[in-house]
Formats: C-alpha cells, structure tokens, sequence
C-alpha cells in the first residue's frame, strides 16, 4: 500500500522542463531570420533579425542554417550586405569622372568609370556566388581534415553557413580600423558554428576555420624566404 502526497509533489513523476527551455528549443529549431518568411514577414525585419542574432547569439546563428535548404538565400543575403560596397564603388568612380572633365582634359576617357560600375554590377554576384562555394568547400575540407565530420551535415549546409558569414565579412570589412578585427573574429564565431552544426568539438570547429589563413601565411613566408635565398645566390650578391 503506496501512501499519496499529501502537497501535490509526486517524487514518482517523470521530471518536467521549464517551460523557457521548451521555448529556447523551439527558437534554436528554426530557420535564420533571413529565411524565417513566418516569424519576419518583412524585408527589414529579417535583415534586423539576421543582424540582432548575429550580435547577440552568432553561434545560434549558424547553427540555424541546417534547418533550410539552398544557395539562393545565403547569396541574396551577401548581395544585400554589398550594396554599401557597391554605392562607395560608384561614387568613387562617380569623383574620378568629374576631376576628369573639370580638369580639362578632352581627350580624357570619363565615359571608362561608367563602365566600370556596369561591370563591376555585373561581375560583382557571380564573384560572390563563386567565392561563397570556394571558401566553403575549403572550410568543408578543413573540418575532414580536422576531423569534423564523423556525425554532422553535409557539404551544402557548410556553404549555406559559409555564405551567410561571407555577408558580414563583405558588410565589416569595409569599415576603416574595425575591418581587420572582423576578418580576425569572423572565422572563429564561423568554426564555432560549424562545430556546433557538425555536433563535433569546438576546438575542431575553430581550427579548421583558421586553418586556410595559416595555409596562407605559410605560403607567404615560404615565397618570402625563396626570393630571398635565389636573391642570395646571384653572382655578386
């Protein structure tokens, strides 16, 4: 015979979440706000979205990416972030043309720097589609290397998050003074988001993010110290 409580506490009852955790859950399972049309209907608010996520959860940020599909949201997203990119452009070019013409020049080509732009709108989304899929297969390649990728996503989902990082390198980097911290953090909130995605350790994550920059230098260092040494072994040197 099993005596009841008498204030209401069962110590047989299975333990129960609160309930700000089962929110949190549902939160994380959805998409990026950029891809989330229920949550933020509008343009603004998921552009608003992206960038409240980013400044206060970045590693939730990526780790939401799984939950679409596609490359035709991470790119649209970095195209938006380049607009300021692209308006500095024009109206670089735009000053170049009129100290063109104003200095008198007849013969000066001022209809080149139009061109210029219209190029430059052209060539611009094919460059960042390409330098999304080459930056994240790189990325992709460096979590196999590392180890990264014994229970994670897939190749697509490591691009998807690849691009959207892309877009607030594009955005950052080109602030004066503030755009060499963010291409130092960016890799490291990115390899923190992708070892979260790939359900592998952070420090797996983090170095295989920064894996292509210290590719980079060393090759750096290596072309360095070669022109160097054939500098060295010229007759009278």
């Amino acid at each position: 015979m099993t005596m009841e409580p008498t204030d209401g506490f069962n110590p047989y009852a299975p333990p129960e979440s609160p309930l700000e955790e089962t929110e949190s859950l549902h939160e994380a399972l959805r998409p990026v706000p950029w891809e989330d049309l229920e949550a933020f209907p509008g343009f603004w608010q998921r552009v608003g979205g992206m960038f409240k996520l980013a400044f206060t959860a970045p590693v939730e940020l990526i780790g939401r990416v799984p939950m679409g599909s596609g490359f035709g949201a991470p790119w649209r997203f970095v195209m938006v972030l380049a607009i300021p990119v692209l308006a500095i452009m024009a109206l670089i070019l735009g000053v170049m043309a009129l100290v063109g013409v104003f200095a008198g020049e007849k013969d000066f080509p001022t209809w080149v720097f139009p061109l210029m732009f219209i190029a430059a709108l052209i060539v611009a989304p094919l460059m960042y589609f390409l330098q999304m899929f080459l930056w994240g297969a790189v990325n992709h390649a460096c979590l196999w290397m590392w180890g990264a990728l014994k229970e994670g996503e897939s190749l697509e989902q490591t691009l998807r998050a690849t691009g959207y990082a892309q877009g607030f390198l594009v955005l950052g980097g080109m602030i004066p003074l503030l755009n060499y911290a963010v291409m130092a953090v960016i890799p490291a909130v990115l390899g923190m988001g992708l070892a979260r995605m790939h359900r592998t350790e952070t420090w797996r994550g983090v170095c295989a993010a920064y894996t292509p920059a210290l590719f980079c230098c060393c090759a750096y260092a290596a072309l360095i110290l070669g022109a160097m040494g054939m500098g060295a072994l010229r007759p009278g040197s």
